[in-house]
């Protein structure tokens, strides 16, 4: 019954080892006021998708497409669906959000080969979000006579690294002198964030820091979001210098070379 929240109960998912001997991992998700999982589904990488009812403004929310609970409301009387998706380990949320209006619920869920999720429930909620809808306006007459829903939630692409050049030349310089620096353009072309986990640079180049500068020792680019990677050279003995920067990150096909 959507319409009775739970008594603060929490939702929970554990992954056991193939022998049933062992938790690999198990935790706990939700928020004070309560809720449920009703389905749960799995994608090739292992990641685990859940949907169900939650009653709390609390919910956890992690790159939402939903970020308030009833949007914005705060009835206890009501209920929102959530899915959340999993790491293949447990460890952390992929994404996590509401979905609803003032009286809703999720209660199956499915995952293709692609990652895109499809949800399936009920709502009483005239707000209910709607995109792309068959179907544009609430039909029930309240939490007695609920309409149906459907929807899919679109896996995030995975980043994508664009660089300017792969490839800088620098002038003859005096040995030890330190010449003006250049740059190429580091470019995140994908739908998801892209993780810099380092910036190693070899022989007699430098990294430098600029307003624009790339977060070499670890960080984040956000999707169609670009940064620099900046370099200097000093030459330390005479005749051509040669080096490298190897920049690692989370995109299909890295590290990157310049």
């Amino acid at each position: 019954d959507l319409s009775t929240a739970e008594d603060g109960g929490d939702p929970f998912v554990f992954k056991l080892n193939p022998a049933g001997s062992a938790l690999i991992y198990s935790t706990y998700f939700g928020g004070s006021a309560g809720g449920n999982a009703h389905s749960i589904a799995l994608d090739l990488s292992g990641n685990a998708y859940v949907a169900g009812v939650t009653y709390s403004t609390g919910f956890p929310t992690v790159d939402p497409i939903q970020a308030n609970f009833g949007n914005g409301q705060s009835n206890s009387n009501e209920s929102d669906a959530f899915i959340i998706k999993l790491s293949s380990s447990g460890s952390a949320y992929v994404y996590s959000t509401y979905l609803g209006g003032g009286l809703d619920g999720a209660y199956g869920i499915a995952v293709d080969p692609s990652g895109n999720a499809y949800v399936t429930g009920i709502t009483s909620s005239p707000d209910f979000p709607t995109v792309n809808p068959l179907q544009s306006t609430y039909k029930g007459t309240g939490p007695n006579s609920p309409n149906a829903f459907v929807a899919k939630i679109q896996s995030a692409l995975p980043p994508a690294v664009s660089l300017s050049g792969t490839s800088l030349i620098f002038a003859g310089l005096p040995i030890n002198t330190k010449s003006v620096e250049q740059s190429v353009t580091l470019t995140n072309t994908g739908s998801g964030p892209l993780t810099l986990t380092s910036t190693v640079v070899s022989g007699d180049f430098a990294l430098a820091t600029t307003g624009t500068s790339c977060p070499y020792g670890g960080g984040t680019v956000a999707a169609n979001a670009e940064c620099t990677v900046d370099v200097t050279f000093t030459p330390t003995g005479l005749g051509s210098r040669a080096g490298n920067v190897t920049i690692g990150d989370n995109a299909p096909g890295g590290p990157q070379s310049i």
